[in-house]
């Protein structure tokens, strides 16, 4: 399994870089568990750089993508 303290900094650095970088899973074998530990601690590392959290990510707020998707409100 990749180290998720590992994969949190690649994806800071591509942030900060603002590039793009390949698929994670391309080149590992990442489990939800170890995506979801990443992130976390992305997530801890901007808070304690000073970063709010001011809102929860919805999806399918569009309603073309609401239609294209067969749903008919956003997912919260």
């Amino acid at each position: 399994m990749p180290d998720p303290t590992a994969l949190a900094r690649t994806l800071q650095a591509a942030v900060e870089a603002r590039t793009a970088i390949p698929r994670l899973t391309a080149a590992t074998d990442l489990d939800v568990e170890t995506a979801y530990s990443a992130q976390w601690i992305g997530v801890r590392e901007q808070l304690a750089a000073g970063q709010q959290l001011v809102g929860a990510k919805l999806g399918l707020t569009s309603r073309a993508k609401q239609r294209t998707m067969g749903v008919d409100a956003p997912l919260y």
